[in-house]
């Protein structure tokens, strides 16, 4: 399927490598969909915050694209979807509970299905974002990650250890 059209992105921020380490673009491996939700948010965040404040891919190798085999239900598996559904991002100027609950608004606005808040991640707070199949727009899948190592809890439970 052809990429949408989008303002915000560019192809090389989807560059990391595959499970063997090789050099990898993600890009055209990326659901349509999420490409667009992830270009609205770019949009959403700068009005937001400023014409500065960005949305930044995380440089982590597995924050794009991962191959775990089929069954894997991961965003990020293309092994099972056959499409990265799934990305991992830091809003740039991202400070306190209204600013993490304004980003998860824009991201439901934006009709993000999948909603990751991880409050303890370095260099700083930053979110899963993902276009899952099985859910509708409007009713996301809220989840967070706290401490280290990281667990599972509540997006409200992530968002009350945000400080």
């Amino acid at each position: 399927m052809k990429a949408p059209k989008l303002y915000y992105l560019d192809r090389d921020e989807f560059n990391r490598p595959d499970k063997y380490g090789n050099p990898m673009n993600w890009f055209d491996h990326m659901s349509p969909r999420l490409l667009v939700i992830v270009d609205i948010l770019r949009f959403q965040w700068t009005t937001y915050k400023g014409r500065d404040a960005r949305i930044i891919i995380s440089p982590h190798p597995k924050a794009i694209g991962r191959q775990m085999g089929k069954g894997k239900l991961s965003d990020h598996n293309i092994d099972h979807w056959g499409e990265v559904n799934g990305i991992d991002i830091f809003p740039e100027f991202l400070s306190g509970v209204k600013d993490v609950e304004a980003f998860r608004d824009f991201a439901v606005l934006a009709t993000a299905t999948a909603i990751g808040f991880y409050p303890h991640w370095k260099p700083q707070a930053g979110f899963h974002i993902g276009c899952r199949p099985d859910r509708k727009p409007g009713d996301p899948a809220l989840w967070g990650f706290i401490g280290r190592p990281q667990r599972l809890v509540s997006f409200n439970e992530a968002l009350e250890a945000y400080t």
